[in-house]
């Protein structure tokens, strides 16, 4: 086994050595931030359980909200809208970091608080554009100021399968660098 098939962690008091292959998909330790999404795989299977924040980051950069107007969801003749991003009703009262706007809910005919969520995909820096399955996470937001969001992802309940809950943020590790000083990134979300 060479260096680069080992990885070191520690259990307890003790340290083992594991093959990174029996190794869960989750990096420990990591210096990077990212969101847990709570052990559900991103695309509802065996997927990965985390995103890096600045992958997050950059794809909110990319949210083009001309696209969507939540009072307007039929198509125009032959031209289908964009499904995203779409109104976020926060059925599942979610302590969101972001404020609600009146947005115009067909259900209730009338508008209603709400956000709009959009796909977020582990392992890229582009914004979803619909040339992939969605998966599971999503960003919420208030349409005003996309740049603030909070991560969410879906989860199967016995209410709902369109259930949400938040990604844990977990911000990048400190490291102290030869001369005793703490640096740690700066990107944060």
């Amino acid at each position: 086994m060479t260096d680069s098939e080992i990885t070191t962690s520690k259990t307890g008091d003790a340290e083992s050595i594991a093959p990174e292959s029996t190794l869960s998909l989750k990096r420990w330790p990591t210096d990077s931030s990212y969101y847990d999404l709570d052990q559900t795989p991103c695309d509802g299977k065996q997927g990965q359980v985390w995103i890096y924040a600045r992958e997050v980051r950059e794809q909110q950069k990319g949210i083009c909200l001309s696209n969507t107007r939540p009072d307007v969801r039929r198509a125009t003749k032959g031209v289908p809208r964009p499904k995203y991003p779409s109104p976020f009703w926060n059925k599942e009262n979610l302590l969101l970091r972001t404020k609600s706007k009146l947005i115009y809910n067909p259900k209730e005919r009338r508008k209603t608080p709400g956000w709009f969520h959009h796909p977020l995909i582990p392992g890229r820096t582009e914004t979803f554009k619909g040339e992939c399955k969605p998966g599971l996470i999503r960003s919420i937001f208030n349409p005003r100021d996309p740049s603030k969001f909070d991560v969410v992802v879906h989860v199967k309940t016995k209410e709902s399968n369109n259930g949400f809950k938040k990604a844990i943020y977990h911000p990048a590790v400190k490291q102290v660098d030869k001369i005793g000083v703490v640096a740690e990134n700066s990107n944060e979300n």
